[in-house]
């Protein structure tokens, strides 16, 4: 942007063969400026690379190919991430489906394209042993979107928050009365 906004990015641009006036006092003045510039708006460890580069152009080119190579490296790693990814059990499903959202936006930031099918996939190897069942009849099923298998995920998870309250609520009552009696006994 802000070589954009100086109108230097053309000079940059421009590939030193192309340069027609590359051996006068102007365009070497002009092509430091640019030097310059690149060098200020990096940080110190950077800037000694757009230094040894000579020629902007040169430092352009090195820059974009080391950045091109680190972008390459995150898209690695979130595809790595992307394809380990799994809930522990015990965990909230409600959160596990936004992780794996922000995981699928994030490998779309960095310009890596998704299948729905392979998010589908994905989401249903990651999901815990207690979502088994549901896994099984979006299988069986066939033709469920990611959107449809993930409210099927979602219901089965209220499903089973309800469950546990109810065991919950069953456990108490029942150890409630068992320890009113066993009082009474003793007295």
């Amino acid at each position: 942007m802000t070589l954009a906004r100086k109108d230097l990015l053309d000079h940059i641009m421009t590939k030193p063969e192309h340069a027609m006036l590359q051996e006068t006092a102007e365009w070497k003045d002009y092509d430091l400026k640019n030097l310059a510039i690149l060098a200020k708006l990096l940080i110190p460890n950077y800037q000694l690379v757009v230094w040894a580069a000579g020629t902007a152009y040169k430092a352009w080119e090195t820059l974009r190919s080391f950045f091109v190579k680190q972008s390459l490296h995150n898209r690695v790693q979130l595809r790595k991430q992307f394809h380990e990814f799994e809930m522990v059990p015990g965990t909230n499903l409600i959160d596990h489906l936004m992780s794996f959202d922000e995981l699928c936006l994030r490998l779309l930031a960095v310009g890596d394209t998704l299948n729905k099918d392979e998010e589908l996939v994905i989401l249903l190897g990651s999901v815990s042993q207690e979502y088994e069942t549901m896994v099984k009849i979006i299988e069986d099923h066939g033709n469920v979107t990611l959107l449809e298998a993930k409210e099927m995920l979602r219901w089965e998870f209220e499903t089973l928050q309800k469950r546990e309250k109810k065991e919950a609520a069953f456990k108490v009552a029942a150890h409630g009365s068992d320890g009113g009696n066993e009082g009474s006994r003793d007295k």
